[in-house]
């Protein structure tokens, strides 16, 4: 039985599309969200993200991000780079990405900007096969200590995959829009030997509205504010429309 469901999973590994890992807080990690959110920031930005999905699970979905990006401000231009990890399951199932995103700005005035942004990536992903148990090591004549001899271990092998991504952004001080396409080139990555498991295409459309409630003494300085928002994901079958807002004060 465990082997059956060995093979099945490695199977479905080859056939089913896979959605790609979340944070529940998209734009505590923008570069994630967005390639064209690349050096929005006005000067250094560093970000460092962490999910645990089903806690009180045994070896479930856990999301690892880092990313850094600079506003080249002479340049009208901003770089960055991003590292995500995502690993489940007792064989260690993980995949990692490495993403340089690079982003051009168009000031249309001094209150509007379109940001465009590109993401080249490449991608690695593996499983320790020595963790799962197969069929054959499971016998009265035997434990599961000994090693297996199922072919299925011969087509195993870690893939490596490049990834290509697309993004645009328009902001303001009081509003924000942008589009995302991502896994343009739809790369594959199956563990099994002439087995294809392309990731589907992402698209994403993403806004929001800044709206003050409290002026400070100055009529130009805003204390407080509130930002109804929301975030659409389309990517194989699968969509989401998450609403949020978000609240600013400052003292």
């Amino acid at each position: 039985m465990r082997r059956l469901c060995t093979i099945l999973l490695l199977i479905l590994n080859a056939a089913v599309f896979a959605q790609d890992p979340e944070f529940s807080q998209y734009y505590a990690a923008p570069l994630n969200l967005n390639p064209a959110f690349a050096g929005t920031a006005t000067d250094h930005r560093l970000t460092a993200n962490y999910r645990n999905q089903w806690p009180s699970v045994a070896n479930g979905f856990v999301t690892y991000a880092l990313s850094y990006d600079y506003n080249l401000s002479d340049l009208n231009s901003g770089l960055g780079f991003m590292i995500l990890t995502d690993r489940a399951g007792s064989a260690n199932l993980r995949s990692t990405t490495v993403n340089f995103q690079y982003s051009y700005k168009v000031n249309f005035n001094r209150k509007l900007i379109l940001s465009t942004g590109l993401n080249f990536g490449i991608g690695f992903r593996g499983i320790d096969y020595n963790k799962l148990v197969f069929g054959d090591q499971l016998s009265f004549n035997s434990d599961s200590n000994t090693p297996t001899i199922d072919p299925i271990v011969g087509t195993i092998e870690n893939s490596k995959y490049f990834d290509f991504g697309a993004g645009m952004l328009m902001y303001s001080r009081t509003f924000w829009m942008g589009f995302a396409a991502q896994h343009l080139n739809r790369p594959n990555r199956s563990l099994l030997e002439d087995q294809e498991a392309e990731i589907p295409m992402k698209f994403t459309v993403h806004g929001g509205v800044r709206i003050p409630l409290y002026h400070g003494p100055f009529k130009k300085e805003r204390v407080a504010a509130i930002a109804p928002s929301f975030i659409y994901k389309q990517q194989g079958n699968f969509d989401q429309l998450h609403p949020e807002a978000y609240f600013w004060y400052e003292p």
